[in-house]
């Protein structure tokens, strides 16, 4: 949040002309600063000041929930239909493992087919670990990767919704060509938060409910598929 660019919050045509002229590009730029150093390279007031460091620090909070908002995500999070992974999981936090999950049932996925089936990764959030993956298959396979099985890997870096639209256009010839047996999506959601504000629910649900259905089309051809 403190990392978040001056020049796209609401801040009036003057202040944003004086932040420029102070070269400050960030509100942790400001927040870094003193008060008495904020009135002088911005030319404001005390009270001016005291309003602009209320505004940015709210900028830097995190966005306040209701219990039963937080309640009714978790009870309409996709379970596992494993009571105790489920009780892990927690629906799907941040930070709970839910790429190392996906990362074990890519390598399930070789290890359960002969001769190996392919996997798809979608990666949206452009943090898929190649020596992680490397990690897991040596320690299931208990045999030393090599370039053979790592190219059963085929990952997709998926920076928009017009890109994952693309894919998902040619995703079913992909598969059939590389005998793709699992497509894993790291995430789903990381594509909505990035594009679809608050504001655009209808948008938000159309496009979730269009992907899944062509996903569902997909999965019926026998793939397996792995989204959160």
């Amino acid at each position: 949040m403190s990392e978040r660019k001056l020049a796209s919050l609401d801040l009036g045509d003057d202040l944003q002309k004086e932040i420029k002229n102070a070269n400050l590009k960030t509100v942790e730029d400001v927040l870094s600063k003193s008060f008495l150093q904020l009135m002088t390279i911005l030319h404001l007031s005390a009270d001016e000041t005291e309003d602009l460091i209320i505004q940015l620090s709210k900028e830097c909070l995190p966005p306040c929930q209701k219990g039963a908002e937080l309640l009714e995500k978790k009870l309409t999070s996709l379970p596992f239909c494993d009571p105790e992974l489920d009780s892990l999981l927690q629906g799907g936090a941040p930070g709970v493992g839910k790429t190392q999950f996906s990362y074990q049932l890519a390598v399930n996925c070789l290890r359960c087919s002969s001769p190996p089936n392919g996997v798809c990764f979608l990666d949206t959030e452009l943090c898929f670990k190649a020596d992680r993956v490397n990690e897991i298959i040596e320690g299931s396979l208990e045999a030393e990767c090599d370039s053979s099985i790592m190219s059963k890997f085929h990952v997709f870096q998926v920076e928009t919704v017009a890109s994952f639209n693309e894919i998902l256009s040619t995703l079913e010839l992909f598969c059939i060509v590389n005998d793709i047996g699992l497509v894993i999506v790291d995430s789903i959601a990381s594509l909505i938060r990035k594009e679809f504000s608050q504001d655009t629910k209808f948008e938000r649900a159309s496009t979730l409910a269009s992907w899944a259905a062509q996903l569902k089309e997909l999965a019926d051809i026998t793939l397996y598929f792995y989204c959160y």
